[in-house]
């Protein structure tokens, strides 16, 4: 859930953001208590705290913040979005954090285009920053707007490429826009990132639906293929490999039997498309090469497709993760690779 997402990485925004204001003894340590009480999820008491420390300082953006944050944790997003319009009146330390709890309560409120304002004002800010990117694309994306939500997928994978969520939505986006290629790519690194948790699940439901999009069984003997036309008019590199997997896919299916399990059929298909890549390696310099072509290409030329694939999938089947335990010389292979690139 997005607001998991906030509450777990928005520490790392303060820690870097900077200390806040000068204020009296007193007042740091009613914070500081607060933010141990929200810690602990006792969250009516740090909002005691919180609000005595502000009638020290009634405008200071650090308690503000965390009273907002508190109050979103609640699921309070009116709160939440009041108090931190409080942190915004102006430049410091918390404006960064305060934009994406304002918007983010906003967009929780059901107002997605207020909350794009508010991320689009931050941005102009702070344009480096992949968590607000991130945080304006999942708008973006709810406003069906998906150009614009791949553009700041975009900026906030090139700023940070090991960030899950950011790949997991570029998925979705490009699903939504009905590019096959352009939305398994993404998905497939951010298992590499994050394979073991709820959402892998969710997410490996997405790569494997769209692995055989398209692709239906008509009886015993016929396989009905569907070729897609993207829904924008974004250049697609990957069309030729389009055809083919679909092709690839519907082979699979013809050839089904009770001795190939699902698993061993998604390694298969995923070793051939990275072979696929391989064989037409572009060297246009496009962010989708950069970010996924050549890595997969690489996992193909240096054998590691079936770990890859199996190492992804281990929350997915049981069996991917049985091969896991009885090939664990392999993993280890390929992860000192990955750490050698």
């Amino acid at each position: 859930m997005k607001w998991l997402y906030i509450l777990l990485t928005l520490w790392i925004v303060l820690f870097l953001s900077g200390s806040a204001f000068t204020q009296p003894a007193e007042f740091e340590q009613l914070v500081q208590e607060g933010i141990e009480l929200h810690d602990k999820g006792e969250y009516k008491e740090a909002i005691k705290r919180y609000e005595q420390a502000l009638r020290i300082s009634k405008n200071d953006p650090y308690a503000n913040y965390e009273l907002a944050l508190t109050y979103f944790t609640m699921g309070d997003y009116k709160k939440a979005e009041k108090v931190s319009k409080i942190v915004l009146k102006e430049q410091n330390d918390f404006y960064l954090a305060g934009a994406i709890i304002n918007g983010s309560a906003l967009d929780e409120m059901g107002k997605p285009k207020k909350a794009i304002q508010v991320y689009e004002k931050a941005l102009e800010l702070y344009p480096e920053n992949h968590l607000l990117n991130y945080n304006a694309a999942v708008t973006y994306n709810r406003l069906k707007k998906y150009d614009l939500a791949q553009e700041r997928l975009v900026s906030s994978i090139t700023m940070n490429n090991l960030h899950a969520s950011s790949h997991f939505l570029l998925g979705e986006v490009m699903f939504n826009k009905n590019a096959k290629v352009k939305t398994m790519l993404p998905l497939y690194v951010g298992l590499l990132i994050e394979p073991t948790s709820e959402r892998s699940v969710t997410n490996m439901d997405l790569l494997i639906s769209t692995m055989f999009q398209g692709i239906q069984k008509k009886g015993e003997k016929r396989i009905e293929v569907n070729l897609f036309a993207s829904l924008s008019g974004d250049k697609n590199e990957f069309s030729s490999i389009e055809m083919m997997l679909s092709l690839l896919t519907a082979a699979e299916i013809g050839m089904d039997t009770l001795n190939t399990s699902d698993a061993q059929k998604f390694v298969s298909i995923s070793k051939q498309l990275f072979h696929y890549l391989s064989d037409m390696k572009d060297t246009s310099n496009s962010f989708w090469w950069n970010t996924y072509g050549n890595l997969l290409t690489d996992i193909h030329k240096n054998d590691y497709s079936d770990v890859f694939a199996y190492y992804i999938s281990q929350s997915y089947w049981e069996e991917s993760g049985t091969w896991l335990e009885t090939n664990e010389a392999k993993l280890d292979s390929l992860f000192n690779w990955l750490n050698e690139e």
